[in-house]
């Protein structure tokens, strides 16, 4: 049955006083950042073909992946992490982005991680790096821990979009209505159809959204293990001066200490190409 009938039933609605929805789009990234730490995290991206092939991959299951990576950055290198607010973000973004970053500040390891990364920009890429790799192979199963039946999220996220519009196009034909000089039935008519277009999409939003924070609830321990396990297995700190030799971590630039010649362990994927280069150049 549907709830709206004749334009006075409209008029008494929530819908009367919602008004237009912002024009502003909704953003995956969960945490703010400055120009200057988005400038640092492009400048220590560039080259890293395994990462950027590892969010290829990860988007097409997850299109918010790589603003995760990005914000997972932000939250060890940022001296103050600060959010977003909530509606502003993407479903991606508060179901599925935030929980995790959550995850991560919550685990047993992160202040030792925060103490190592933060203001440094190499172990804070690393940490990074090191857990979106380790995250990107567990995303099947945290998809559906977080959001229960295959591409929850993604439902939810354009029902919220068709909830969009259809809150605009009503805003939109109340705005002529209270234009008009005269009554218009046919006018009348129409708002009311939207109206119950709009509490339809409503409806299915709040629906859906239940059903995905239920789960998320009640997986709420599976994901944390998944994200502590990934967190423990970052080891960000072999960057440090003082893991130098101790002649030279008074310098803490030494190029072949950072190189690996020296005895300090540089990790796998960073041994070679432009992500070495760019290691060196930080420390010379």
């Amino acid at each position: 049955m549907k709830p709206y009938r004749t334009i006075e039933d409209v008029l008494r609605s929530p819908w009367t006083a919602a008004g237009r929805p912002g024009d502003a789009p909704a953003t995956d990234r969960v945490l703010r950042s400055t120009k200057l730490e988005d400038s640092i995290y492009t400048d220590l991206r560039e080259g890293d073909d395994p990462l950027a092939q590892t969010e290829q991959d990860a988007t097409q299951k997850l299109p918010s992946f790589p603003a995760l990576s990005r914000d997972v950055f932000q939250s060890f290198y940022s001296l103050l992490p600060r959010k977003n607010e909530a509606a502003a973000l993407s479903v991606a973004a508060r179901k599925f982005n935030s929980p995790i970053l959550e995850h991560i500040t919550q685990s047993e390891d992160y202040p030792t991680l925060k103490t190592v990364c933060e203001g440094r920009e190499l172990p804070a890429y690393e940490a990074a790096s090191e857990f979106v790799s380790r995250t990107a192979g567990e995303l099947d199963g945290l998809l559906s821990d977080i959001g229960g039946e295959k591409n929850a999220l993604n439902t939810l996220e354009k029902l919220e979009q068709a909830e969009r519009q259809a809150r605009q196009e009503l805003a939109g034909l109340l705005e002529r209505m209270q234009a008009a000089k005269e009554r218009n039935q046919l006018l009348e008519q129409s708002i009311v159809d939207a109206a119950n277009q709009a509490e339809s999409k409503r409806r299915q939003v709040e629906a859906v959204g239940k059903m995905v924070d239920a789960n998320a609830a009640k997986s709420r321990e599976e994901v944390s293990a998944l994200v502590s396990q990934a967190v423990n297995g970052v080891q960000p700190d072999a960057f440090l001066p003082e893991h130098l030799p101790h002649q030279r971590a008074a310098r803490g630039r030494d190029r072949a200490g950072i190189g690996g010649e020296a005895g300090v362990i540089m990790p796998n994927r960073l041994r070679h190409g432009p992500i070495r280069a760019k290691v060196i150049g930080n420390w010379g």
